[in-house]
């Protein structure tokens, strides 16, 4: 075992030159002979020392990087020991926006040596360092630290590795950074000295230098690669078709998938638990009662023969475990079949699982429901959800699954659950006469009115435009795709529009292209909206200036597009997010008035369009208005 004290003021001098130094810089740093150096290091191990070999013109160097097992704790209010540092990680930075003398007004503490975190330190044998050489060890050690990893990334070598285009997260495979990839060919990717990757990583404030002692420590964990322990799991076979897809096809589970380069997994049920044996995934049996027991929120764990299944670490004995399913049913129309349905839960006092949305002991109903919270999730992943019960106001934490009531501090753990669906009721539902398939189909089609007819419900207009509930799942969603790239924007309100004759010309036209609908942005002037809402959107009347791609209304994949293109003032700027049967395209010329047959519409660019010109009006229903304002960049703490 290597002297602690010894460790200490080797990890105390390579902090201070900034995480790493070369072998004979070290030597030249401390009283101790190379031998003696290297038997210190070996005996301390990669958990303490990761010691690296470079070949060059001068021959073989060695370096040496800090590493430790300290973490920083994720939660905003921890009131157990969790072993982890409870301080503001900006403030460690020296990024931290409040000053000393308000820094209580932080939500994070910036006493970086207090009571609980010296005890930390001291545990990890690092209790000697000062905050500057502190933040050295942390930052390329711990991922809190990164910047957030993109969830939706699906690897590299794929026709659409992310589902958001341009993505501002990390394109990294994030068990990587964690030290607990078990791909011995990951098709994500474990280059953090990517270009792209690199430049995010210096808007988050860490350098090169910073950001390969993070590759090299990274790289040690898993090299060489460390195969999986030989205990046997009994009951496990068929391993899987594709060991990178997470998500389960509807198509194939509804009436088989007719698309040959589908990169989704084919599977009998709407779930799949797997568990890692020997590098590989492999599927658990009976995997029906797993996923019954999962599926209640008081069962943690499970016997699996000698072994035990632990749905909150997801490993079964040593080994790791996961669940892949069909996509969230949030993301998709009501009706859809097969969509995983999940419900959140919160603990009560009385060890009773409350899903949100429902009365739970003495407590009020709170503002928002599972719905609501999983449409906010799959946005951020990272976040924090505001929301009141009554009188008394909360905040949920995704990131620690936990609820704090703001005024009494009190915690409540949470959980996030699917509901279950059993192999019967899925083979009923394939074969019932009252379950058709949606996975392509939007939400049921309004009544068809002659264009002369007007509801009685709607005023003289013929549309009625009113605000949606802004704690509600059709929020979320709308708000999801807004805020994706329009991060420094405040929406003030988001309305839906109800126009029976714009909708049933849509329908109409939807049916005769038979093509899938997408959702565009249209950013446009406030005077703009009655005349948008009443007979869509005409290019001439709203006075369209770049023409560029043809003569007709312009959209947008994204909102930040749409909001630099509209030549208005930012402070009269509205934005549509339109349904839009785009269909086949071409890209566009400026003398375009129409696409050539047999195209529906225009593109900036075929290969990766951002940029859509639609010219008839019935390929378009402006459903959605976002009034919204810009706000200043403020300092965030993710």
């Amino acid at each position: 075992m290597a002297d602690p004290e010894v460790c200490s003021f080797i990890t105390k001098i390579l902090c201070a030159r900034g995480g790493r130094l070369a072998l004979d810089a070290l030597l030249g740093e401390i009283a101790l002979s190379e031998a003696q150096l290297c038997e210190v290091l070996e005996a301390a191990g990669p958990g303490r020392f990761v010691v690296l070999e470079a070949g060059g013109p001068a021959g073989v160097t060695r370096s040496v990087v800090a590493t430790t097992a300290a973490r920083v704790c994720r939660r905003k209010f921890c009131r157990q020991d969790c072993g982890h540092l409870h301080l503001c990680k900006l403030n460690l930075l020296g990024r931290c926006h409040y000053t000393q003398a308000d820094r209580h007004l932080c939500k994070y503490s910036h006493d970086v040596l207090s009571e609980d975190n010296f005890r930390v330190l001291k545990r990890h044998q690092i209790s000697g360092l000062n905050k500057e050489e502190l933040a050295v060890l942390l930052v390329q050690n711990d991922p809190f630290f990164l910047p957030e990893i993109c969830k939706d990334y699906k690897g590299e070598g794929r026709k659409k590795i992310c589902a958001q285009q341009p993505c501002e997260r990390l394109h990294i495979c994030e068990h990587f950074t964690r030290g607990n990839c078990g791909f011995s060919n990951c098709i994500r990717s474990h280059n953090l000295m990517d270009r792209k990757v690199l430049v995010m990583m210096r808007e988050h404030g860490l350098s090169r230098e910073v950001v390969q002692n993070i590759q090299d420590i990274c790289n040690s964990k898993h090299s060489p690669r460390r195969t999986g322990l030989r205990d046997s799991v009994s009951d496990i076979a068929n391993t899987m078709d594709d060991p990178g897809s997470e998500e389960i096809c509807l198509d194939h589970l509804y009436k088989g998938c007719r698309n040959r380069g589908c990169d989704k997994v084919h599977f009998h049920l709407p779930y799949r638990w797997q568990v890692m044996n020997e590098n590989t995934w492999v599927d658990l049996q009976p995997m029906e009662n797993i996923e019954k027991a999962y599926c209640d929120p008081h069962i943690c764990s499970i016997p699996f023969g000698n072994l035990q299944i632990n749905f909150q670490k997801m490993t079964c004995g040593l080994k790791p475990i996961r669940r892949i399913s069909t996509p969230s049913s949030v993301r998709l129309p009501d009706n859809t079949v097969f969509a995983t349905k999940w419900v959140w839960y919160w603990k009560s006092g009385s060890h009773r699982w409350v899903p949100y949305g429902e009365k739970g002991d003495n407590q009020q109903i709170s503002s928002i429901d599972s719905s609501y919270l999983e449409s906010v999730f799959l946005c951020t992943p990272r976040g924090i959800v505001p929301f009141h019960s009554g009188s008394e106001i909360f905040e949920l934490s995704f990131q620690g699954m936990m609820q704090t009531n703001i005024a009494s501090k009190t915690q409540k753990d949470v959980v996030r659950r699917p509901t279950f669906v059993s192999a019967r009721e899925v083979a009923q539902m394939k074969s019932g006469p009252d379950h058709p398939p949606a996975p392509t189909l939007p939400a049921p089609v309004a009544p068809m009115f002659l264009p002369q007819q007007k509801p009685p419900s709607l005023p003289p207009s013929g549309y009625e435009l009113s605000e949606i509930n802004s704690y509600g799942s059709e929020y979320a969603r709308v708000s999801e795709h807004f805020k994706s790239t329009m991060k420094h924007a405040k929406i003030e309100k988001i309305k839906k529009l109800k126009n029976p004759q714009l909708w049933d010309a849509f329908q109409r036209r939807k049916m005769e292209m038979k093509v899938q609908e997408t959702n565009l942005f249209c950013a446009t002037h406030r005077t703009h909206v009655d005349s948008i809402c009443a007979n869509n959107f005409d290019w001439i009347s709203q006075g369209t200036l770049d023409i560029t791609y043809g003569k007709g209304s312009y959209f947008t994949k994204d909102a930040i597009t749409a909001h630099k293109s509209c030549p208005f003032d930012p402070k009269n700027i509205v934005m549509f997010f339109a349904r839009v049967l785009v269909g086949s395209t071409i890209e566009g010329k400026r003398s375009y008035a129409s696409p050539p047959p047999p195209y529906d519409s225009c593109v900036d660019s075929r290969l990766n369009p951002s940029i859509f010109v639609i010219f008839k009006k019935n390929q378009i229903y402006p459903e959605y208005l976002i009034e919204y304002a810009e706000t200043d960049k403020a300092c965030v703490i993710s």
